[in-house]
């Protein structure tokens, strides 16, 4: 996950993390 937040480390919204996050998981799939 900090991988993902150094990629957006303009995050301010906590829906934007999540998102992010579900959209790498979804790449690993």
């Amino acid at each position: 996950m900090i991988a993902e937040a150094g990629h957006m480390p303009q995050i301010e919204q906590p829906d934007s993390l999540r998102s992010a996050i579900v959209n790498f998981v979804e790449t690993l799939r």
